[in-house]
């Protein structure tokens, strides 16, 4: 149970506000889609912190849900800082931050020194009119930190060479399971894109004691499968949200926002279940800034000179892209193998469209992290016959 008491909670309210907010202007049709609520809203943080106080301030607040009157700088930075160092020790995945500023641009010292130490995050000076050189640098970076698995972040078409600001945000996820999907109960199964529209992909099967709930509020079933990743302080696992055979995702998605992760894990309990998960992988990537937009963020979208807190002299700066990149792969591979168990227990057969959320959990946390949320529809994993 979360303790209602952290200086933090209402930061972990506010992610998952941001985390809510971003899911629902995602939604576009039957569309898949990935995204990491923390690694976005953590460059909103540094935003937030190098505006504060200007007109792109109070946009850059309302966008990614910080209040300056509830949290001090301190107090916002050591939230990102407490909940990085866990992440980098985890061995599930690999993420790489990083700010490109036009040349000429100086950041303050103490600035540099706080997303170092602090959001575990650097800066570097490039010549944004020299795009291939740029786009070379940011590669060879996002390669390095995520040990070759994730490339290239920024693809030329996507660059211009105006730019005065680009953030990166890139993360691979390949956890492994802290009890195994039997490979040899994979099988290809049937898929409800629709009513009308069925396709076949690769199902994984599991029976194992598993935290379940029905949630009638937004007309769903919700599952918990945990990842080996953790130790005595911290746990990973991956809530998966499917909804009732009577209604669909979009209706579910329609009322989530009304959800607590934190009160979502209160009322599961432990039971026997017999799961159907289909066996995917996806990658979302391109730039980050249209959805921001349509989130409110226009002026800081714009050249102005309301960064000051961030640089050594006043200039007119802009946030020109947010470069993602986000990866997961759902697979079989667990830490321990299923045991054989007689019984049926609870089903749940997800054979049609979900959303997923990837959290870390602690009992330092009010609301866990929510590292990755997405939705899955089988549209681009369909078995070619």
């Amino acid at each position: 149970m979360f303790s209602k008491q952290s200086q933090a909670q209402n930061l972990d309210r506010n992610l998952r506000d941001f985390a809510m907010k971003t899911y629902q202007e995602m939604t576009e049709g039957s569309r898949k889609f990935l995204f990491s609520p923390f690694l976005i809203q953590m460059t909103g943080a540094v935003l937030h912190l190098g505006a504060k106080g200007s007109k792109s301030g109070v946009e850059i607040d309302k966008c990614f849900h910080f209040d300056p009157n509830k949290n001090s700088e301190i107090e916002i930075a050591d939230y990102f800082y407490l909940r990085l160092s866990y992440l980098q020790t985890s061995k599930s995945l690999k993420f790489a931050n990083r700010i490109y500023m036009e040349e000429g641009n100086e950041m303050k010292d103490t600035f540099s020194k706080l997303l170092n130490e602090k959001f575990l995050l650097d800066v570097e000076s490039v010549t944004f009119s020299k795009p291939k050189k740029v786009l070379a640098r940011i590669n060879e970076y996002t390669a390095s930190k995520t040990s070759n698995l994730m490339h290239p972040t920024v693809y030329e078409d996507e660059f211009f060479a105006f730019e005065k600001l680009l953030a990166v945000n890139v993360l691979y996820f390949r956890g492994k399971w802290e009890t195994e999907f039997p490979p040899k109960y994979t099988s290809i199964k049937e898929f409800y894109v629709k009513k009308n529209i069925v396709v076949p992909i690769h199902m994984m099967h599991l029976k194992a004691e598993l935290n379940y709930a029905s949630l009638p509020q937004i007309d769903a079933t919700v599952l918990e499968l945990p990842y080996e990743d953790g130790d005595e302080k911290w746990s990973m696992s991956m809530l998966v949200f499917l909804p009732d055979k009577h209604t669909t995702l979009e209706d579910v998605e329609s009322k989530f926002y009304k959800l607590y992760f934190g009160d979502v894990l209160e009322a599961m309990f432990s039971t026997l279940v017999s799961v159907e998960l289909p066996r995917f992988s996806h990658e979302e990537r391109g730039d980050f800034t249209y959805h921001l937009e349509e989130l409110g963020l226009n002026r800081t979208l714009k050249r102005t000179n309301d960064f000051d807190k961030m640089l050594k002299s006043p200039t007119e700066l802009e946030l020109a892209a947010m470069g993602i990149q986000f990866f997961i792969d759902v697979h079989e591979e667990g830490a321990n193998q299923a045991p054989e168990v007689i019984g049926d227990g609870k089903q749940f057969i997800a054979n049609r469209p979900f959303m997923y959320a990837v959290i870390c959990k602690s009992n330092i946390l009010d609301e866990p992290l929510l590292l990755l949320m997405g939705r899955y529809t089988a549209f681009y994993d369909v078995i070619l016959k």
